[in-house]
């Protein structure tokens, strides 16, 4: 891969891509998903719905990208060499473990300056939000219930729903933010590509405006060991992992063992 096959991507360019899908998620999950809500979804079928869309279209997009604006040839070689997905190896995972661990601590450090903020600022979250996205929110067995629209043991679709949204979740992402555009930025700030790129994905959520600052932290650092590495394996994985709890969680209750 060479500067002179992709594209630069600056600033302004960079907040129309970023802004504009994030807004397409904020109208999916504050208005989609309380559609669905009225239409008899229960509320984790109503939330996944309205992430996994949006995360299906970053999936998409990254692929037409690659194939029809780039003209890329469809091939494993190819696609990883575009991606940064070069060969897996156990240092990928090291490193994925490294970005899952400090992320996390992040996003918890993190949290008391978000409660800080909302507290001075007089920031009301709203109350219409998925039951598993109230923050500080004890997540016992009557919660699940509740957010299954009635009792959630055998409900195996939601595993399988689950499973798909995160799947299109992360890839989407991974591959749009960091395979496709970060290597654009890349050609243009050089070394700092990070920087924007991983303010601006944190800023992508503002469907979750009371989360940005918990977020960012990660994003950042997802962002930067991404572009330090020339590679993404490693965030893929911290991404994977710091999203897999609620499916553990959502598969053993279904299974009743929770």
């Amino acid at each position: 891969m060479n500067n002179q096959e992709i594209k630069p991507l600056g600033t302004v360019k960079s907040i129309c891509y970023f802004g504009i899908l994030g807004t397409v998620f904020y109208l999916s999950y504050h208005y989609l998903r309380i559609y669905l809500l009225k239409n008899g979804f229960s509320d984790i079928s109503s939330y996944l719905v309205s992430l996994g869309t949006p995360a299906f279209l970053l999936f998409c997009i990254s692929i037409f990208y690659y194939k029809i604006i780039e003209k890329r040839e469809l091939s494993i070689p190819e696609f990883s060499k575009r991606m940064n997905l070069p060969k897996f190896t156990w240092k990928d995972i090291t490193w994925g473990l490294g970005l899952f661990v400090c992320g996390f601590l992040g996003y918890g450090l993190a949290t008391f300056l978000t409660k800080y903020v909302i507290s001075i600022c007089h920031i009301n979250i709203p109350t219409n939000i998925a039951i598993l996205d109230i923050p500080d929110l004890q997540i016992t067995k009557d919660v699940l219930n509740q957010a299954a629209g009635g009792q959630i043991v055998n409900k195996w679709y939601l595993v399988l729903l689950f499973a798909v949204v995160l799947f299109f979740n992360i890839f989407g992402e991974e591959l749009l933010w960091r395979g496709i555009i970060l290597p654009k930025q890349k050609i243009v700030f050089k070394k700092n590509a990070w920087i924007l790129n991983g303010t601006l994905w944190a800023l992508f959520h503002f469907f979750k405006w009371w989360d940005i600052i918990n977020l960012l932290p990660t994003c950042l650092l997802i962002a930067y060991v991404s572009q330090k590495r020339s590679n993404n394996w490693s965030g893929i994985i911290a991404h994977s992992l710091m999203n897999i709890s609620g499916f553990i969680v959502i598969t053993l209750a279904v299974a009743g063992v929770y």
